[in-house]
């Protein structure tokens, strides 16, 4: 049976101290802890199966925010695997 390595990743806003990722890998779930240099971690995924990941962010003060939860699902690994790294930044805050 094939198997797939699968990179998740994440991008940090500035002032982040830690972070928390919650993963769901075929209905199983696994808790890290990250300081704020990580940004990636990979996991073993099983063909024609289903990912979920969240990353909480925490400052200083252990305020805490919790990002989009990104889903995904492996065809068999037989066939062109879909587009990757779909993402949006926060790129300003303004009054208005």
């Amino acid at each position: 049976m094939k198997v797939a390595d699968v990179k998740l990743t994440w991008d940090l806003p500035p002032g982040v101290a830690g972070t928390q990722i919650f993963v769901i890998n075929n209905g199983v779930t696994t808790e890290f802890a990250y300081g704020p240099d990580t940004k990636e971690m990979q996991i073993t995924m099983e063909p024609s199966t289903s990912c979920q990941f969240r990353v909480v962010t925490f400052d200083a003060d252990g305020n805490f925010d919790q990002g989009g939860v990104y889903n995904f699902t492996l065809n068999d690994l037989d066939r062109p695997q879909p587009a990757t790294d779909l993402h949006h930044e926060v790129a300003n805050v303004r009054e208005v």
